[in-house]
């Protein structure tokens, strides 16, 4: 069934089988949403989706860490605070100086007596740290139908640019694309 259904794509021009696979994911027949990604990607006019091109977006994430996980994870991160020190009032700079002082003494420190904004900042430069250092890349490409809709293909690319696991627009329908709304992203 899945290679008539490749044979019968493979028949139209790319612009009829991009409207084709569009109206299929829209009534939800999902007729294609078997079709290996990669494949369906180049039935669709894309064919670099083993190691996206110049025409794809392309994103170094990082996704953002709850400060007391990532101190407990690396109690390293708690230095954090020490950047945090020449951004906050002369008071407030006391307190984060006594709590840096308790934690090089024990290894530990109260983070409830940070203010919720200190503890945003701090979670905003774990954030870029990570980015920093990140190898998370995301790629998406989208492709216009007949109507001036958009569907995307989204992949994971490995550090030498190779895509390892690629979604198609059907996993964006089914929201299955990656969540970047509290990430820090990195365009290139």
């Amino acid at each position: 069934m899945q290679n008539k259904l490749i044979a019968d794509l493979r028949a139209l021009e790319v612009q009829d089988r991009i409207n084709t696979v569009y109206k299929d994911i829209q009534s939800r027949k999902d007729l294609y949403r078997e079709i290996e990604p990669h494949l369906l990607a180049e039935l669709l006019g894309i064919y670099d989706a083993d190691n996206p091109g110049s025409d794809w977006l392309k994103m170094k994430i990082a996704e953002r860490q709850i400060i007391e996980r990532a101190i407990s994870d690396n109690p390293e991160n708690f230095l954090l605070i020490e950047r945090l020190v020449d951004k906050v009032s002369p008071d407030r700079q006391k307190i984060l100086e006594n709590l840096l002082e308790t934690f090089e003494d024990t290894n530990t420190g109260n983070l409830s007596l940070l203010l919720p904004e200190e503890v945003e900042i701090l979670e905003r430069f774990k954030q870029e740290d990570v980015l920093y250092y990140s190898v998370n890349v995301i790629a998406q490409f989208s492709i216009k139908t007949e109507n001036g809709s958009i569907m995307k293909f989204e992949g994971f690319i490995e550090d030498d640019g190779a895509c390892i696991h690629l979604l198609t627009p059907y996993d964006e329908r089914d929201g299955r694309f990656f969540n970047l709304t509290d990430c820090l992203i990195e365009y290139f």
